[in-house]
C-alpha cells in the first residue's frame, strides 16, 4: 500500500469520526439561518471565555438578530461549564432554553396595558407566556407581530422604570443552574429615559457571572451611555440563498423557494409572509389601490371619509401600510427605469403595478418618498392618524399627475 492510499483512508477515517461526533453533539448555532461570519465569531468568544458582559445585537428582525440571539443564550447556559466550552452541553438546559423556562435567562420587552393586563406596574413578566408562544413559533418578529400578540391596540409598548427596577431585584441573585444569569432586552430603544437611567451603572459595572443580550432594529434611538457600555454587533441581511436553502427546508418548493428569497430582500420575516399570505395582505393591497384610485380622481369628500375610516386602525397597521406603499414606489421606480431582473414584486402585485408605475417617475418620486417616511415618523409619535392621511391625500393628489421631466 502506498503512503498515498495510506493518508487517504486515515483521512476518511477522520472524516467519519468528526460526522458521528457531530451528531451525537448539540451544535448550539444548529437551527440559525445564514450569518455565518457572525456565527463564527461568537463561537470563537464562547470556546476562548471571552464572553461580554453586554452585547448589543443591531439589524432588522427579519435578519435574524433575534434568533442569533437566543441561539447564543443557549449556548451560555447550555454549554458552558466551569468556564469551559463543552461541545456536546446540557440537554436539560437546552431544552430549558429552547422553551423559555431557564431559570438564568429573563427576558425584558415593550409592553402596555390590554384588555386581560391592565396592572398599574406592568413589567414584560406579565405578558411571558405571550412571548413563549410567539418567539416558539417565529424567532424573526418584528414589533407589529409582538403588539399583535399581546393586544396592545393603538397604544405604544414601552420598556418602564417598573422594568429596571425588576430587572435589578433579578440580577441580584445567583445562577441557579450553570455559570451565568442572562438578561435579554428585546427592543431597548423602546426605554423610556428613567429606565435608561437606572440601568446604567448595572451595565458599567454589572454583577459577577451576568450577561446583558440587547436586541435593536434601530439603534439610533437608544442613548449614547447605553451604547458605549455594549459590545455591538452589527447584522446584515440575509443573503438569498440562505433564504432559500431555509425556505427549502421548510417543504417550500425550488421555484417558489428561489423566487420567494428574491423578493423579501434579505428578511427572513417577510419571505414567511409571503409563503403564508402570497405578499402584502391582500387587505393592504386593496386599500392602497383604493386610496390611489380616490386620489387620482380627486374626490376629496370621500378621501376625508376614507382618512377618517382608515386612520382606526392600529399605529402599527398603519405603519405597515404606509411602508407597503414606500415598497410599491420602489418598484415602480425600477420597472419605468432599471432593469426588470431587480423587482421585488409578489405575483399578485405586478397587475397593479403596471397601471401605478406610469405615476411614479423622477418628477415627483422624492416628493412621494419624502412624505410617506415623514408620514411614518409622525404616526410613531402619536399623530392624529384621520388628520395625517388626509393631509398626505392631498399632497398626493397634487403630485400623482406631475408628468416625467424631458431630459
Amino acid at each position: 500500500m502506498t503512503n498515498i492510499d495510506s493518508e487517504t483512508r486515515v483521512d476518511k477515517k477522520k472524516e467519519a469520526q468528526r460526522a458521528i461526533y457531530l451528531l451525537l453533539t448539540i451544535m448550539w448555532y444548529k437551527e440559525i439561518i445564514g450569518q455565518k461570519s457572525i456565527v463564527h465569531q461568537l463561537d470563537d468568544a464562547l470556546k476562548n471565555n471571552r464572553i461580554a458582559h453586554a452585547q448589543l445585537f443591531i439589524g432588522k428582525a427579519g435578519s435574524g438578530t433575534l434568533q442569533l440571539a437566543l441561539a447564543y443564550i443557549k449556548a451560555i447556559v447550555g454549554h458552558v461549564r466551569n468556564g469551559e466550552f463543552l461541545e456536546q452541553g446540557d440537554a436539560i438546559s437546552c431544552g430549558k432554553m429552547d422553551r423559555f423556562i431557564h431559570p438564568d435567562v429573563h427576558f425584558v420587552y415593550p409592553v402596555n396595558k390590554t384588555n386581560e393586563i391592565s396592572s398599574d406596574k406592568l413589567t414584560s413578566d406579565n405578558f411571558i407566556e405571550h412571548w413563549r408562544t410567539l418567539v416558539s413559533k417565529n424567532p424573526f418578529i418584528d414589533i407589529h407581530d409582538w403588539y399583535q400578540q399581546i393586544g396592545i391596540g393603538n397604544k405604544q409598548g414601552l420598556i418602564s422604570v417598573n422594568e429596571s427596577s425588576d430587572i435589578l431585584k433579578k440580577l441580584s441573585l445567583k445562577p441557579f443552574e450553570g455559570d451565568y444569569k442572562v438578561m435579554l432586552i428585546w427592543l431597548p430603544e423602546k426605554m423610556n429615559s428613567s429606565a435608561a437611567n437606572k440601568l446604567l451603572k448595572i451595565l458599567e459595572e454589572p454583577p459577577s457571572k451576568t450577561v446583558f443580550i440587547l436586541v435593536s432594529e434601530n439603534a439610533d434611538q437608544i442613548i449614547p451611555t447605553i451604547l458605549s457600555r455594549t459590545q455591538i454587533i452589527r447584522v446584515p441581511p440575509l443573503a438569498t440563498e440562505d433564504i432559500e436553502q431555509a425556505l427549502l427546508a421548510q417543504q417550500a418548493s425550488p421555484t417558489d423557494a428561489a423566487q420567494i428569497a428574491r423578493l423579501s430582500n434579505g428578511d427572513f420575516n417577510r419571505a414567511l409572509s409571503l409563503v403564508n399570505n402570497d405578499g402584502a395582505s391582500a387587505v393592504i393591497q386593496e386599500k392602497f389601490r383604493e386610496w390611489m384610485r380616490l386620489c387620482f380622481a380627486k374626490k376629496v369628500a370621500e378621501l376625508l371619509k376614507w382618512s377618517e375610516s382608515f386612520s382606526k386602525n392600529t399605529r402599527e397597521d398603519i405603519k405597515t401600510f404606509l411602508e407597503y406603499g414606500l415598497h410599491l414606489f420602489r418598484e415602480s421606480l425600477i420597472m419605468n427605469y432599471g432593469s426588470e431582473e431587480v423587482l421585488k414584486t409578489a405575483p399578485n402585485e405586478e397587475a397593479f403595478l403596471l397601471k401605478f408605475a406610469p405615476f411614479v417617475n423622477q418628477a415627483n418620486c422624492i416628493t412621494f418618498i419624502n412624505e410617506f417616511e415623514k408620514a411614518i415618523r409622525d404616526i410613531e409619535r402619536n399623530a392624529n392618524g384621520k388628520i395625517l392621511f388626509f393631509d398626505l391625500s392631498i399632497k398626493v393628489m397634487q403630485q400623482i399627475r406631475i408628468k416625467p421631466t424631458e431630459e
